[in-house]
Protein backbone atom coordinates (compact mmCIF):
# COMPACT_ATOMS: atom_id res chain seq x y z
CA UNK A 1 0.00 0.00 0.00
CA UNK A 2 1.30 3.75 -1.03
CA UNK A 3 2.09 5.69 2.01
CA UNK A 4 -0.09 9.05 2.32
CA UNK A 5 2.74 10.92 1.34
CA UNK A 6 3.10 9.01 -1.86
CA UNK A 7 -0.47 9.05 -2.53
CA UNK A 8 -0.73 12.75 -2.08
CA UNK A 9 2.72 13.22 -4.19
CA UNK A 10 0.72 11.33 -7.30
CA UNK A 11 -2.09 13.41 -6.83
CA UNK A 12 -0.24 16.51 -7.41
CA UNK A 13 1.73 15.00 -10.39
CA UNK A 14 -1.71 13.72 -11.77
CA UNK A 15 -2.41 17.49 -12.04
CA UNK A 16 0.44 19.03 -13.36
CA UNK A 17 1.11 17.26 -16.28
CA UNK A 18 -1.58 18.33 -18.37
CA UNK A 19 -0.09 21.79 -17.78
CA UNK A 20 3.06 20.54 -20.22
CA UNK A 21 2.23 21.18 -23.59
CA UNK A 22 4.97 19.35 -25.21
CA UNK A 23 2.48 16.22 -24.85
CA UNK A 24 0.64 18.39 -27.34
CA UNK A 25 2.75 19.05 -30.23
CA UNK A 26 1.95 20.06 -32.55
CA UNK A 27 -1.33 19.84 -30.96
CA UNK A 28 -4.00 17.56 -29.18
CA UNK A 29 -6.52 17.83 -32.43
CA UNK A 30 -3.57 15.60 -34.17
CA UNK A 31 -3.65 12.21 -32.24
CA UNK A 32 -1.31 10.59 -33.80
CA UNK A 33 1.75 13.33 -32.95
CA UNK A 34 0.65 14.12 -29.94
CA UNK A 35 0.81 12.27 -26.91
CA UNK A 36 -2.27 10.58 -24.55
CA UNK A 37 -1.90 11.79 -21.24
CA UNK A 38 -4.05 8.90 -19.43
CA UNK A 39 -1.18 6.05 -21.04
CA UNK A 40 1.57 8.72 -20.27
CA UNK A 41 -0.48 8.71 -16.80
CA UNK A 42 -0.80 4.56 -16.42
CA UNK A 43 3.47 4.02 -17.51
CA UNK A 44 4.13 6.28 -14.54
CA UNK A 45 2.18 4.58 -12.00
CA UNK A 46 3.70 5.95 -9.11
CA UNK A 47 4.92 8.69 -9.98
CA UNK A 48 7.51 9.42 -7.83
CA UNK A 49 9.75 12.38 -9.06
CA UNK A 50 13.59 12.30 -10.07
CA UNK A 51 15.47 13.47 -6.89
CA UNK A 52 18.89 14.11 -8.56
CA UNK A 53 20.46 17.18 -10.13
CA UNK A 54 19.31 18.35 -13.24
CA UNK A 55 21.19 20.27 -15.79
CA UNK A 56 20.15 22.64 -18.69
CA UNK A 57 21.91 22.12 -21.82
CA UNK A 58 19.67 23.63 -24.10
CA UNK A 59 19.25 27.25 -21.64
CA UNK A 60 15.49 28.56 -21.79
CA UNK A 61 13.33 30.25 -23.93
CA UNK A 62 9.69 32.43 -24.12
CA UNK A 63 7.48 32.72 -26.40
CA UNK A 64 4.20 33.78 -28.43
CA UNK A 65 3.44 36.53 -25.36
CA UNK A 66 0.39 38.06 -25.13
CA UNK A 67 -1.02 40.77 -23.05
CA UNK A 68 -1.34 38.35 -19.83
CA UNK A 69 1.02 35.66 -20.41
CA UNK A 70 4.04 33.53 -22.17
CA UNK A 71 5.10 30.54 -23.42
CA UNK A 72 8.08 29.07 -20.87
CA UNK A 73 10.32 26.54 -22.46
CA UNK A 74 13.26 24.21 -21.43
CA UNK A 75 14.46 20.73 -21.56
CA UNK A 76 16.13 19.74 -18.42
CA UNK A 77 18.45 17.03 -18.44
CA UNK A 78 19.32 14.29 -15.53
CA UNK A 79 22.71 14.27 -14.64
CA UNK A 80 22.41 10.73 -14.51
CA UNK A 81 19.68 8.13 -16.15
CA UNK A 82 16.59 7.52 -14.13
CA UNK A 83 13.41 6.70 -15.72
CA UNK A 84 11.56 8.69 -12.88
CA UNK A 85 9.82 11.43 -14.36
CA UNK A 86 11.15 14.90 -13.65
CA UNK A 87 9.19 17.74 -11.49
CA UNK A 88 10.51 21.32 -12.35
CA UNK A 89 8.76 24.28 -10.50
CA UNK A 90 8.68 27.75 -13.17
CA UNK A 91 9.11 31.09 -11.52
CA UNK A 92 8.27 34.49 -12.89
CA UNK A 93 9.71 37.45 -11.49
CA UNK A 94 9.95 41.75 -11.95
CA UNK A 95 13.68 41.42 -10.81
CA UNK A 96 16.41 39.18 -11.10
CA UNK A 97 17.49 40.35 -8.04
CA UNK A 98 15.15 38.49 -6.02
CA UNK A 99 13.28 35.21 -6.52
CA UNK A 100 10.98 35.28 -2.86
CA UNK A 101 8.69 37.48 -4.29
CA UNK A 102 7.18 35.63 -7.60
CA UNK A 103 4.73 36.82 -9.67
CA UNK A 104 3.76 33.58 -10.69
CA UNK A 105 5.23 29.80 -10.21
CA UNK A 106 4.13 26.23 -10.91
CA UNK A 107 5.73 23.13 -10.35
CA UNK A 108 4.82 20.64 -13.16
CA UNK A 109 6.09 17.41 -14.79
CA UNK A 110 7.99 16.36 -17.84
CA UNK A 111 8.52 12.44 -18.85
CA UNK A 112 11.08 10.93 -21.39
CA UNK A 113 8.22 10.09 -23.63
CA UNK A 114 8.60 14.00 -24.73
CA UNK A 115 13.02 13.31 -24.14
CA UNK A 116 11.94 15.77 -20.96
CA UNK A 117 10.79 18.72 -23.23
CA UNK A 118 8.99 21.31 -20.94
CA UNK A 119 7.01 23.59 -22.20
CA UNK A 120 4.20 25.78 -19.91
CA UNK A 121 1.64 29.50 -19.90
CA UNK A 122 2.47 31.22 -17.68
CA UNK A 123 -0.49 33.31 -16.93
CA UNK A 124 -1.64 36.25 -14.62
CA UNK A 125 0.89 38.62 -15.58
CA UNK A 126 0.42 42.80 -16.80
CA UNK A 127 0.18 44.23 -19.97
CA UNK A 128 3.69 45.85 -21.71
CA UNK A 129 5.80 44.36 -18.46
CA UNK A 130 8.94 43.01 -18.15
CA UNK A 131 9.67 39.84 -16.30
CA UNK A 132 12.33 37.44 -15.49
CA UNK A 133 11.74 33.78 -15.43
CA UNK A 134 13.99 30.40 -14.68
CA UNK A 135 12.77 26.82 -13.33
CA UNK A 136 14.43 25.11 -10.52
CA UNK A 137 14.19 21.30 -9.90
CA UNK A 138 11.47 20.59 -7.36
CA UNK A 139 13.61 17.91 -5.19
CA UNK A 140 16.69 20.77 -4.74
CA UNK A 141 15.43 24.60 -5.29
CA UNK A 142 19.21 25.70 -5.10
CA UNK A 143 19.66 23.66 -8.53
CA UNK A 144 17.79 26.20 -10.75
CA UNK A 145 18.28 26.63 -14.68
CA UNK A 146 19.99 30.08 -16.22
CA UNK A 147 17.91 33.01 -15.88
CA UNK A 148 16.14 34.59 -18.84
CA UNK A 149 13.35 37.22 -19.68
CA UNK A 150 10.43 38.41 -21.95
CA UNK A 151 8.05 41.12 -22.42
CA UNK A 152 4.37 41.42 -22.48
CA UNK A 153 2.73 42.58 -25.80
CA UNK A 154 0.21 45.82 -24.35
CA UNK A 155 -3.74 45.51 -24.67
CA UNK A 156 -5.26 45.29 -28.03
CA UNK A 157 -6.61 48.73 -27.51
CA UNK A 158 -3.95 50.48 -25.72
CA UNK A 159 -3.54 53.84 -27.89
CA UNK A 160 -1.07 55.13 -25.75
CA UNK A 161 1.80 52.95 -27.20
CA UNK A 162 3.86 55.05 -28.85
CA UNK A 163 6.80 52.29 -30.29
CA UNK A 164 7.77 48.82 -30.44
CA UNK A 165 10.95 47.51 -31.45
CA UNK A 166 11.44 43.58 -32.97
CA UNK A 167 14.94 41.88 -33.36
CA UNK A 168 14.67 39.86 -37.29
CA UNK A 169 16.38 36.78 -37.76
CA UNK A 170 16.46 33.83 -40.15
CA UNK A 171 18.52 31.32 -41.01
CA UNK A 172 20.82 30.17 -38.26
CA UNK A 173 22.96 27.26 -39.71
CA UNK A 174 25.23 25.13 -37.01
CA UNK A 175 27.47 23.30 -39.53
CA UNK A 176 28.67 27.02 -41.25
CA UNK A 177 29.38 29.33 -37.72
CA UNK A 178 28.03 30.68 -34.26
CA UNK A 179 24.66 32.57 -33.91
CA UNK A 180 26.81 35.47 -32.23
CA UNK A 181 23.74 37.76 -34.11
CA UNK A 182 21.49 36.69 -31.31
CA UNK A 183 24.08 37.43 -28.73
CA UNK A 184 24.69 41.11 -29.96
CA UNK A 185 20.99 41.85 -29.46
CA UNK A 186 20.69 40.41 -25.98
CA UNK A 187 23.59 42.40 -24.73
CA UNK A 188 23.03 45.64 -26.40
CA UNK A 189 19.21 45.42 -25.31
CA UNK A 190 17.16 47.76 -27.39
CA UNK A 191 14.67 45.37 -29.00
CA UNK A 192 11.49 44.51 -27.21
CA UNK A 193 10.56 40.58 -29.52
CA UNK A 194 12.30 38.91 -31.57
CA UNK A 195 11.07 37.31 -34.33
CA UNK A 196 12.21 34.57 -36.53
CA UNK A 197 10.93 34.22 -40.04
CA UNK A 198 12.64 30.97 -40.56
CA UNK A 199 15.02 28.03 -40.80
CA UNK A 200 15.78 28.16 -37.06
CA UNK A 201 17.31 24.70 -37.73
CA UNK A 202 18.41 22.74 -40.64
CA UNK A 203 17.50 19.17 -41.29
CA UNK A 204 21.01 17.85 -41.97
CA UNK A 205 23.69 16.66 -39.39
CA UNK A 206 26.62 18.46 -38.87
CA UNK A 207 29.49 18.32 -36.87
CA UNK A 208 28.28 15.93 -34.03
CA UNK A 209 24.73 16.44 -33.37
CA UNK A 210 22.26 13.95 -32.82
CA UNK A 211 19.05 15.99 -33.09
CA UNK A 212 19.38 18.91 -34.82
CA UNK A 213 17.10 20.89 -32.07
CA UNK A 214 19.43 19.98 -29.43
CA UNK A 215 22.43 21.90 -31.22
CA UNK A 216 20.76 24.35 -31.81
CA UNK A 217 20.04 25.89 -27.69
CA UNK A 218 22.01 29.21 -28.67
CA UNK A 219 20.49 32.33 -28.13
CA UNK A 220 17.13 30.66 -26.82
CA UNK A 221 16.96 33.43 -24.05
CA UNK A 222 17.33 36.31 -26.56
CA UNK A 223 13.90 37.98 -25.72
CA UNK A 224 10.38 36.53 -26.28
CA UNK A 225 10.72 34.66 -29.40
CA UNK A 226 7.26 34.97 -32.32
CA UNK A 227 8.61 31.77 -34.71
CA UNK A 228 7.06 30.92 -37.87
CA UNK A 229 9.22 28.04 -39.63
CA UNK A 230 11.05 28.12 -43.51
CA UNK A 231 11.76 25.04 -45.64
CA UNK A 232 14.55 23.52 -43.75
CA UNK A 233 12.77 22.94 -40.40
CA UNK A 234 11.19 20.21 -42.71
CA UNK A 235 13.07 19.40 -45.95
CA UNK A 236 15.06 21.87 -49.08
CA UNK A 237 12.12 23.46 -50.78
CA UNK A 238 8.84 22.11 -49.31
CA UNK A 239 5.33 22.37 -51.20
CA UNK A 240 2.44 20.56 -49.89
CA UNK A 241 3.10 17.30 -51.19
CA UNK A 242 6.81 16.93 -50.97
CA UNK A 243 9.99 18.70 -51.27
CA UNK A 244 13.44 18.89 -53.26
CA UNK A 245 14.39 15.84 -51.34
CA UNK A 246 11.01 13.55 -51.10
CA UNK A 247 7.85 12.98 -51.55
CA UNK A 248 5.26 10.69 -51.00
CA UNK A 249 6.09 7.96 -53.82
CA UNK A 250 9.70 8.32 -53.16
CA UNK A 251 11.78 8.22 -49.91
CA UNK A 252 14.59 11.13 -49.08
CA UNK A 253 17.87 10.75 -49.80
CA UNK A 254 18.54 12.17 -46.12
CA UNK A 255 15.33 10.50 -44.63
CA UNK A 256 14.35 7.42 -45.87
CA UNK A 257 10.87 7.89 -45.17
CA UNK A 258 8.27 9.19 -46.97
CA UNK A 259 7.66 13.30 -47.09
CA UNK A 260 4.45 13.39 -45.28
CA UNK A 261 5.93 10.75 -42.45
CA UNK A 262 9.15 13.22 -42.35
CA UNK A 263 7.06 16.33 -42.10
CA UNK A 264 4.82 14.86 -38.83
CA UNK A 265 7.77 14.05 -37.35
CA UNK A 266 9.42 17.30 -37.87
CA UNK A 267 6.47 19.42 -36.70
CA UNK A 268 6.14 17.19 -33.77
CA UNK A 269 9.82 17.79 -32.91
CA UNK A 270 9.47 21.89 -33.85
CA UNK A 271 6.58 22.68 -31.12
CA UNK A 272 8.25 20.45 -28.84
CA UNK A 273 11.41 21.84 -28.68
CA UNK A 274 10.36 26.01 -28.96
CA UNK A 275 8.42 28.09 -27.33
CA UNK A 276 5.20 28.35 -29.88
CA UNK A 277 1.35 28.30 -28.73
CA UNK A 278 -0.78 25.80 -30.13
CA UNK A 279 -2.79 27.31 -32.06
CA UNK A 280 -6.50 26.04 -31.41
CA UNK A 281 -8.19 24.65 -34.73
CA UNK A 282 -9.54 21.61 -36.86
CA UNK A 283 -6.30 22.51 -38.75
CA UNK A 284 -3.91 20.81 -36.49
CA UNK A 285 -0.35 21.68 -38.93
CA UNK A 286 -1.59 25.32 -39.07
CA UNK A 287 1.40 27.80 -37.79
CA UNK A 288 -0.26 31.14 -39.25
CA UNK A 289 -1.39 33.78 -36.34
CA UNK A 290 -1.09 37.38 -35.49
CA UNK A 291 -0.28 39.42 -32.35
CA UNK A 292 -1.46 42.98 -32.21
CA UNK A 293 0.80 45.46 -30.09
CA UNK A 294 -2.24 48.28 -29.26
CA UNK A 295 -2.92 50.59 -31.54
CA UNK A 296 0.45 50.60 -33.04
CA UNK A 297 1.38 47.85 -35.16
CA UNK A 298 -0.12 44.24 -36.26
CA UNK A 299 2.37 41.61 -36.46
CA UNK A 300 0.97 38.93 -38.93
CA UNK A 301 2.86 35.80 -39.46
CA UNK A 302 2.60 33.81 -42.42
CA UNK A 303 3.67 30.08 -43.47
CA UNK A 304 4.57 30.30 -46.88
CA UNK A 305 6.34 26.96 -47.47
CA UNK A 306 4.64 24.09 -45.35
CA UNK A 307 0.84 25.30 -45.55
CA UNK A 308 -0.96 23.98 -48.89
CA UNK A 309 2.05 25.48 -51.28
CA UNK A 310 1.43 24.58 -55.11
CA UNK A 311 4.43 23.02 -56.51
CA UNK A 312 8.08 24.76 -56.04
CA UNK A 313 11.43 24.51 -57.77
CA UNK A 314 12.93 20.93 -57.06
CA UNK A 315 15.99 21.92 -58.88
CA UNK A 316 15.23 19.28 -61.60
CA UNK A 317 11.87 20.82 -62.47
CA UNK A 318 12.96 25.09 -62.86
CA UNK A 319 12.18 25.51 -66.37
CA UNK A 320 8.48 23.74 -65.56
CA UNK A 321 7.69 26.18 -62.53
CA UNK A 322 8.82 28.95 -64.55
CA UNK A 323 6.20 28.03 -67.29
CA UNK A 324 3.14 28.21 -64.98
CA UNK A 325 4.66 30.81 -62.39
CA UNK A 326 2.21 33.43 -63.71
CA UNK A 327 -0.67 30.56 -63.50
CA UNK A 328 -3.87 32.64 -61.63
CA UNK A 329 -4.67 29.31 -59.80
CA UNK A 330 -1.21 28.53 -58.13
CA UNK A 331 -0.96 29.78 -54.56
CA UNK A 332 2.32 30.06 -52.01
CA UNK A 333 0.21 29.47 -49.20
CA UNK A 334 -3.12 28.14 -50.13
CA UNK A 335 -7.02 29.20 -50.35
CA UNK A 336 -7.73 28.83 -46.47
CA UNK A 337 -5.09 30.95 -45.44
CA UNK A 338 -5.00 33.37 -48.16
CA UNK A 339 -8.55 34.35 -46.94
CA UNK A 340 -7.23 34.49 -43.23
CA UNK A 341 -4.02 36.76 -44.73
CA UNK A 342 -6.14 38.97 -46.06
CA UNK A 343 -9.03 39.32 -43.32
CA UNK A 344 -5.83 40.43 -41.15
CA UNK A 345 -4.96 43.03 -43.57
CA UNK A 346 -8.52 44.38 -43.77
CA UNK A 347 -9.36 44.24 -39.56
CA UNK A 348 -6.01 45.69 -38.79
CA UNK A 349 -6.61 48.41 -40.90
CA UNK A 350 -10.16 48.36 -39.95
CA UNK A 351 -9.06 48.66 -36.49
CA UNK A 352 -7.17 51.45 -36.50
CA UNK A 353 -3.74 49.56 -36.39
CA UNK A 354 -0.95 51.84 -37.62
CA UNK A 355 1.28 49.43 -39.14
CA UNK A 356 1.02 46.24 -40.61
CA UNK A 357 3.60 44.14 -40.27
CA UNK A 358 3.43 40.65 -41.92
CA UNK A 359 6.51 38.29 -41.51
CA UNK A 360 6.99 35.56 -43.56
CA UNK A 361 9.94 33.10 -44.99
CA UNK A 362 10.78 33.89 -48.63
CA UNK A 363 11.50 37.44 -50.62
CA UNK A 364 8.52 39.34 -52.02
CA UNK A 365 10.07 42.10 -54.10
CA UNK A 366 9.67 41.35 -57.75
CA UNK A 367 13.52 40.66 -58.55
CA UNK A 368 15.18 39.60 -62.01
CA UNK A 369 16.80 36.77 -60.24
CA UNK A 370 15.12 33.55 -61.49
CA UNK A 371 14.46 32.68 -58.52
CA UNK A 372 10.19 31.02 -58.59
CA UNK A 373 11.14 29.73 -55.35
CA UNK A 374 10.25 32.64 -53.92
CA UNK A 375 7.19 35.17 -54.62
CA UNK A 376 8.05 35.17 -58.36
CA UNK A 377 7.05 31.82 -58.38
CA UNK A 378 3.39 32.59 -57.60
CA UNK A 379 3.12 35.94 -59.49
CA UNK A 380 -0.77 35.85 -59.05
CA UNK A 381 -0.62 35.33 -55.66
CA UNK A 382 1.53 38.48 -55.39
CA UNK A 383 -1.06 40.62 -57.22
CA UNK A 384 -3.55 39.48 -54.65
CA UNK A 385 -2.06 40.64 -51.86
CA UNK A 386 -1.24 44.37 -53.61
CA UNK A 387 -5.20 44.11 -54.88
CA UNK A 388 -5.80 43.62 -50.86
CA UNK A 389 -3.48 46.40 -49.79
CA UNK A 390 -4.67 48.72 -52.84
CA UNK A 391 -8.11 48.31 -53.32
CA UNK A 392 -8.95 48.62 -49.29
CA UNK A 393 -6.54 51.70 -49.10
CA UNK A 394 -4.64 49.79 -46.35
CA UNK A 395 -1.26 51.77 -45.30
CA UNK A 396 1.71 51.14 -43.53
CA UNK A 397 2.70 47.78 -44.48
CA UNK A 398 6.33 46.32 -44.05
CA UNK A 399 6.74 42.99 -45.27
CA UNK A 400 10.00 40.93 -43.18
CA UNK A 401 11.18 38.11 -45.04
CA UNK A 402 14.07 35.75 -44.64
CA UNK A 403 15.31 32.61 -46.62
CA UNK A 404 18.05 34.38 -49.22
CA UNK A 405 21.35 34.69 -46.85
CA UNK A 406 21.51 38.04 -48.11
CA UNK A 407 20.26 41.25 -47.49
CA UNK A 408 17.94 43.43 -49.57
CA UNK A 409 15.52 46.40 -49.04
CA UNK A 410 12.80 47.31 -51.73
CA UNK A 411 9.65 49.39 -52.05
CA UNK A 412 6.43 47.13 -53.51
CA UNK A 413 4.60 48.13 -56.52
CA UNK A 414 2.58 45.73 -59.19
CA UNK A 415 4.95 43.76 -61.14
CA UNK A 416 4.15 45.71 -64.57
CA UNK A 417 5.24 48.51 -62.85
CA UNK A 418 3.97 51.26 -65.10
CA UNK A 419 2.82 53.36 -62.02
CA UNK A 420 5.83 53.46 -59.96
CA UNK A 421 8.60 55.61 -59.96
CA UNK A 422 11.84 54.14 -58.42
CA UNK A 423 13.73 57.03 -58.16
CA UNK A 424 10.51 58.70 -56.00
CA UNK A 425 8.72 55.90 -54.58
CA UNK A 426 5.74 57.07 -55.88
CA UNK A 427 3.37 54.03 -57.01
CA UNK A 428 4.77 51.97 -54.35
CA UNK A 429 1.96 49.93 -51.73
CA UNK A 430 4.48 48.34 -48.84
CA UNK A 431 8.35 48.04 -48.32
CA UNK A 432 10.15 44.73 -47.92
CA UNK A 433 12.82 44.64 -45.35
CA UNK A 434 14.39 40.96 -46.02
CA UNK A 435 16.91 40.05 -43.90
CA UNK A 436 20.39 37.76 -44.18
CA UNK A 437 21.44 34.46 -42.45
CA UNK A 438 22.57 34.65 -38.94
CA UNK A 439 24.92 31.93 -39.99
CA UNK A 440 23.97 30.23 -43.39
CA UNK A 441 25.89 30.90 -46.29
CA UNK A 442 25.64 33.98 -48.57
CA UNK A 443 23.72 33.17 -51.35
CA UNK A 444 26.16 35.65 -53.46
CA UNK A 445 28.39 32.85 -53.58
CA UNK A 446 30.68 31.18 -51.24
CA UNK A 447 34.62 30.01 -50.69
CA UNK A 448 34.09 26.39 -50.03
CA UNK A 449 37.76 25.67 -50.28
CA UNK A 450 38.42 28.43 -47.47
CA UNK A 451 35.17 27.18 -45.97
CA UNK A 452 34.27 30.68 -45.61
CA UNK A 453 33.60 34.09 -47.40
CA UNK A 454 35.00 35.31 -51.07
CA UNK A 455 37.20 39.24 -50.60
CA UNK A 456 34.55 41.89 -49.96
CA UNK A 457 35.07 43.30 -53.48
CA UNK A 458 33.54 39.91 -54.96
CA UNK A 459 30.42 41.01 -52.96
CA UNK A 460 30.66 44.67 -53.79
CA UNK A 461 30.35 44.23 -57.66
CA UNK A 462 27.47 41.46 -57.27
CA UNK A 463 25.34 43.97 -55.26
CA UNK A 464 26.66 46.49 -57.76
CA UNK A 465 25.07 44.39 -60.97
CA UNK A 466 21.56 43.32 -58.98
CA UNK A 467 20.26 47.26 -58.52
CA UNK A 468 21.72 48.25 -61.77
CA UNK A 469 20.30 45.19 -63.62
CA UNK A 470 16.83 45.54 -65.58
CA UNK A 471 14.33 44.98 -63.75
CA UNK A 472 15.23 45.16 -60.22
CA UNK A 473 13.23 49.07 -60.22
CA UNK A 474 12.18 48.58 -56.34
CA UNK A 475 15.26 47.10 -55.43
CA UNK A 476 16.56 49.84 -53.53
CA UNK A 477 19.70 48.36 -51.64
CA UNK A 478 21.32 44.62 -51.22
CA UNK A 479 23.72 43.22 -49.60
CA UNK A 480 25.54 39.76 -49.19
CA UNK A 481 29.05 40.15 -48.14
CA UNK A 482 27.87 39.65 -43.54
CA UNK A 483 26.28 36.93 -41.86
CA UNK A 484 23.33 39.11 -39.22
CA UNK A 485 20.28 40.64 -38.69
CA UNK A 486 18.19 43.79 -38.96
CA UNK A 487 15.91 45.47 -35.90
CA UNK A 488 12.42 47.16 -37.03
CA UNK A 489 11.47 50.13 -34.70
CA UNK A 490 8.32 51.56 -34.75
CA UNK A 491 6.90 55.02 -33.87
CA UNK A 492 4.01 57.23 -34.54
CA UNK A 493 5.86 59.04 -37.10
CA UNK A 494 8.33 56.44 -38.69
CA UNK A 495 9.31 52.95 -39.07
CA UNK A 496 13.21 52.41 -39.10
CA UNK A 497 15.11 49.23 -39.95
CA UNK A 498 18.40 49.08 -39.03
CA UNK A 499 20.55 46.39 -40.50
CA UNK A 500 24.11 44.70 -38.64
CA UNK A 501 26.57 42.90 -40.70
CA UNK A 502 28.72 40.16 -38.90
CA UNK A 503 31.55 39.91 -40.96
CA UNK A 504 33.20 36.07 -39.74
CA UNK A 505 30.79 33.84 -37.96
CA UNK A 506 33.57 30.95 -37.70
CA UNK A 507 34.51 31.67 -33.87
CA UNK A 508 32.26 33.55 -31.17
CA UNK A 509 32.93 37.08 -30.81
CA UNK A 510 30.67 40.15 -30.55
CA UNK A 511 32.01 42.20 -33.65
CA UNK A 512 29.29 43.96 -35.83
CA UNK A 513 28.81 46.79 -37.78
CA UNK A 514 25.77 48.91 -38.72
CA UNK A 515 25.36 48.40 -42.64
CA UNK A 516 22.24 50.98 -43.24
CA UNK A 517 19.89 52.29 -41.76
CA UNK A 518 16.02 52.86 -44.09
CA UNK A 519 12.93 55.07 -43.17
CA UNK A 520 9.72 55.19 -43.80
CA UNK A 521 7.34 57.82 -42.88
CA UNK A 522 3.51 57.33 -41.74
CA UNK A 523 1.36 56.29 -44.89
CA UNK A 524 4.04 56.94 -47.30
CA UNK A 525 4.25 53.15 -47.84
CA UNK A 526 7.57 53.84 -49.40
CA UNK A 527 10.97 53.93 -48.48
CA UNK A 528 12.40 57.77 -47.62
CA UNK A 529 14.71 58.96 -50.53
CA UNK A 530 17.56 59.64 -50.32
CA UNK A 531 17.36 55.62 -49.40
CA UNK A 532 19.37 55.06 -46.28
CA UNK A 533 19.89 58.69 -46.49
CA UNK A 534 22.31 57.97 -49.51
CA UNK A 535 25.01 56.49 -47.62
CA UNK A 536 25.90 52.82 -46.53
CA UNK A 537 28.84 50.71 -44.97
CA UNK A 538 28.25 47.64 -47.09
CA UNK A 539 26.43 46.00 -50.12
CA UNK A 540 24.96 49.06 -52.94
CA UNK A 541 22.34 51.44 -53.35
CA UNK A 542 20.98 52.01 -56.45
CA UNK A 543 20.95 55.07 -57.83
CA UNK A 544 17.96 56.03 -59.13
CA UNK A 545 17.11 59.24 -61.43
Amino acid sequence: MLSLAVLSLAGVALASIERNFAYDSPSFRAPRLALRRDLIKRNHKRWEYYDGQLDFPYNVASGDPLWDSVILWTHPVPSTPDPRPVCLEYQVSNSNDTWSDLVTSDQVWTTSDVDYSYKVEAKGLTPKSTYFYRFVNCADKSNASPVGRFKTTPTEDDEDVDKVSFGVFSCSNYPFGFFNAYGNVARRDTIDYAVHVGDYIYEYQGDGCTSEHACYGDGRDIHAWQLVWDDHEVADNTWKAGSADSNDTIAGTYSNVSFTERKAHAVKAYFEWLPIRTVETDDALRIWRSFKFGTLADLILLDTRQYNRDLTDLYYNTDDVKAIQDEEARSLMGGRQENWFYSELKNASTRGSQWKVVGQQIVFANLATDNVDSWDGYKANRRRVLDTISENKIDNVIIISGDSHANWVSDIAYDNKTDYNPATGDGAYAVEFAGTAVSSPSSFGYNSTLNGPYPPAYYLAAAQKLVNTTGNEELQWTEGATRGYFELHLTRSEATATYYGIADVRTRHSDEEVLATFVVEDKANKLSRPVAGGKVAGGALAQRT
